[in-house]
Formats: structure tokens, C-alpha cells, sequence
């Protein structure tokens, strides 16, 4: 029986990625229900953040491949229990 606030694997969830780097909107698409924002500069980088839920923990994996293939840097991965977005 799932615990309330308790995130499980296979469990859908909303996550709050942060990288190094441009992550163009063309990839909103692959990336299903994440949003993509570029709001900040770093030395002149820029920072994207993605925002969104998340099938399940596999599908998070995919995501986080697919950043990395696409050269950003990775800063952050944050869950975001339901209700805090």
C-alpha cells in the first residue's frame, strides 16, 4: 500500500531539473509533459530549468539521457511532492 508523500519507482511524480546550458523548445515534444525555461546566466551560460511530471522513475532516466546526449551539464534534480509545485 503507497505511503502518502512517499515517492515509489514506479510512481508518477513532478520534477524539477536544473542544467547547464541551452536546451532548445523544439525538445518540449520528447520531453512529454516538461516545461523548458531558460532564466538565468551564469558567466555567461545559460541555466534551463524543466519542470514537470514524470511517469515514472524510467521514464526520469530517459529524460536525464537525453539531456546528457544533448551535451548540457547537469545541476540538479529535485522531487517535488505534489502540492509544493
Amino acid at each position: 500500500m503507497p505511503i502518502p508523500g512517499k515517492l515509489c519507482v514506479a510512481d508518477s511524480a513532478i520534477y524539477l531539473i536544473r542544467l547547464l546550458g541551452l536546451v532548445d523548445a523544439r525538445w518540449a515534444a520528447t520531453l512529454g509533459e516538461m516545461g523548458i525555461v531558460t532564466h538565468e546566466r551564469d558567466t555567461d551560460r545559460d541555466i534551463t530549468t524543466l519542470c514537470g511530471r514524470v511517469t515514472d522513475q524510467a521514464a526520469l532516466l530517459g529524460i536525464l539521457n537525453l539531456v546528457h546526449g544533448l551535451g548540457t551539464q547537469l545541476l540538479s534534480v529535485e522531487y517535488m511532492p505534489d502540492g509544493q509545485n
